[in-house]
């Protein structure tokens, strides 16, 4: 083994001889000079999950579709960030600057609630942004909103009778 080891050390000697160290090590000394250290890794960025990537930019497409351009200047600087680019820029800058504020989000459970049926039903587009816009900014779901009307609905005998009315006047009826 002593052989071995003498043999390897050798033959790296007679290698720096013709060879000169290897890049970034000081002749001398044998070590490793300060700039061939690696540098200090940088700090990683956080990576935004798929879900919440998709709910800023819903935020940012609520904003734009809400708001006017003096409107996002005005909110923009209320915030203190710059007020100058395109309404999608300030929406984009607004959400960002209110998503790293913003608290952790409650942990949502995953599907309905046991014991529901899905249903579908179509808005006109107006109707779909309000409700939106009015959920986004009360922080309830447009889910909830609805099982409070059914609810009210079934329970409400003037409520009941109050939609009956308007569905008979405007045609919908079943």
């Amino acid at each position: 083994m002593a052989t071995l080891t003498a043999a390897i050390g050798k033959a790296d000697a007679a290698a720096r001889k013709t060879t000169g160290p290897p890049p970034g090590v000081v002749a001398a000394t044998g070590e490793v000079a300060e700039s061939a250290q690696p540098a200090a890794p940088a700090k990683a960025k956080a990576k935004r999950s798929p879900k919440a990537a998709a709910q800023a930019a819903a935020e940012v497409n609520v904003l734009v579709a809400s708001a006017t351009a003096d409107g996002l200047r005005a909110m923009a600087g209320e915030r203190g960030l710059p007020t100058g680019g395109t309404k999608v820029e300030l929406a984009a800058r607004i959400a960002a600057h209110d998503a790293a504020e913003a608290p952790a989000a409650a942990r949502k459970v995953a599907g309905p609630p046991p014991g529901t049926r899905r249903t579908t039903f179509d808005l006109p587009e107006q109707d779909h942004r309000a409700l939106r816009v009015a959920c986004l900014e009360e922080g309830v779901a447009a889910a909830h909103v609805v099982r409070v009307l059914v609810a009210r609905f079934l329970d409400d005998e003037a409520f009941r009778a109050e939609i009956v009315a308007d569905a008979a006047a405007n045609g919908r009826v079943a």
